[in-house]
């Protein structure tokens, strides 16, 4: 891993999945899944990263970062 670097480009994704079929786990229910993808360019190189998570979070990586 380097140290510094220039961010040239920062993207964000939401990418929501619906289920076959409703799931739980005992304490909530959920009939999709929403996947965050972000990719980071810093002097020529991407790196790319993933979460599960609420589409917002796309919005907060784009507006923070």
């Amino acid at each position: 891993m380097r140290a510094g670097g220039t961010v040239d480009a920062v993207r964000a994704t939401a990418f929501t999945v619906p289920t076959d079929a409703p799931e739980a786990d005992g304490t909530i229910a959920w009939d999709s899944t929403t996947c965050v993808v972000v990719e980071v360019d810093c002097d020529g190189l991407t790196g790319t990263g993933w979460t599960y998570g609420a589409a917002a979070v796309a919005d907060l990586v784009r507006e923070l970062l």
